[in-house]
């Protein structure tokens, strides 16, 4: 089963996954869970806290210390506001303040600071209602954590539908000038009714006391092994606080690992390599297993790469009205699959296919020899044999 965020339709990504998750989060949680949790026996306590190194290493919460033989981090990030001068005094929105409020269909013009999923269906959300769109990223690639070629498709499709993106700027400043928000590069201007923050997040970490505690972190992530130790051996971490693509059943894997190796004597490493995941953008997106960059640095030379593509030309494609998209995989010398990322109105059903394979150890060889009902997953293994 694959791992998907929701990003589309806009209905229920603004009011589904801000509004009702907030909701969610503080009230079902709190009075149904907690409930369960503490009719099993666990100790439930509601208040701030932080951690303690003398005498020992402690956990001080409503006047108690709670000492113990490992601790778990799961407390989330909070969004990460990057300092740019008149960005505060311009204001600006987000997803979640989108989400409380009445949608202004007035605006014309977007400008989206960052390139996270989200940020990208949002925008093709708004290019959809005709309207302007520029993306701003720091980055080199939207979506840098994936696969480059896949990354660049996905501009060119941006790009097909209207939107501007803009890679590798540094925003000087922001104004407001005439009721326009003015926002200045370094080699150019732009002007837009609104500015959309979805920057990236910061761990939740400010009352606790980490760094008396050795846990190293910085603004982006808490620092863990293989097995989600922190600096400290005694204390995990999982979820949101390390960073990357904030996924639910993501989190709920890292947190099976931690949980196990805080507990039990016998580990279990992180294998992010076995995890799919994707995002519901257009045309949709879904991977598994390592980049072609991740595959040449941690396996043999060797590797091979397939690449099928699907247009217009192909009968099913026609019959499905698919745009254009691709399946790239990435084979290393003993045919064992070590990645594939699909762009691809079906990327979902797709990349679930794969994972099992990935998943019993199939191989190439023996994959292209299956008989499959998908049309589309028919035409990938007629190409790849």
């Amino acid at each position: 089963m694959g791992y998907f965020a929701d990003a589309l339709p806009i209905h229920l990504f603004l009011a589904k996954t801000q509004n009702l998750v907030d909701t969610i989060s503080k009230t079902d949680f709190q009075s149904d869970q907690l409930a369960v949790l503490a009719a099993s026996g666990v100790d439930v306590i509601l208040g701030s806290g932080y951690f303690s190194s003398s005498p020992q290493l402690s956990f001080a919460i409503d006047n108690r210390n709670l000492r113990s033989r490992s601790y778990l981090l799961a407390t989330g990030s909070i969004p990460s506001i990057p300092q740019i001068p008149g960005l505060e005094q311009a204001e600006y929105l987000t997803l979640s303040s989108l989400g409380q409020s009445q949608f202004d269909q007035s605006i014309k013009t977007w400008t989206i600071l960052g390139a996270t999923p989200n940020a990208i269906a949002f925008a093709q959300y708004l290019s959809s209602l005709k309207q302007r769109v520029i993306i701003l990223t720091k980055n080199a690639h939207i979506l840098p954590q994936e696969d480059h070629e896949i990354a660049h498709l996905l501009k060119a499709q941006l790009e097909a539908m209207g939107i501007q993106v803009i890679t590798q700027v540094k925003i000087q400043e922001v104004k407001t000038v005439n009721s326009k928000k003015r926002i200045i590069l370094e080699k150019q201007v732009i002007e837009s009714d609104e500015i959309l923050l979805t920057s990236e997040a910061s761990p939740q970490t400010n009352s606790l006391n980490l760094n008396e505690v050795n846990v190293k972190f910085d603004q982006t992530r808490i620092f863990t092994n293989s097995q989600l130790q922190t600096n400290n051996p005694q204390i995990y971490a999982c979820g949101s606080l390390l960073g990357g693509y904030n996924i639910s059943e993501i989190a709920e894997y890292e947190a099976g690992v931690a949980v196990n190796n805080a507990l039990f004597s016998t580990k279990i490493n992180l294998n992010y390599s076995l995890i799919p995941y994707g995002f519901s953008l257009y045309p949709n997106f879904a991977r598994i297993g390592l980049t072609e960059i991740q595959a040449r640095q941690k396996s043999d030379t060797n590797i091979q790469i397939f690449k099928i593509y699907f247009n217009k030309s192909h009968n099913q494609t026609q019959l499905l009205d698919t745009i254009t998209g691709i399946c790239k995989l990435i084979i290393n010398s003993k045919q064992e699959i070590l990645g594939v990322h699909i762009l691809e109105n079906q990327a979902a059903e797709l990349i679930t296919l794969f994972a099992l394979a990935i998943q019993q150890n199939i191989k190439l060889d023996q994959l292209v020899k299956i008989n499959s009902p998908s049309p589309i997953f028919s035409e990938i293994l007629q190409q790849l044999n």
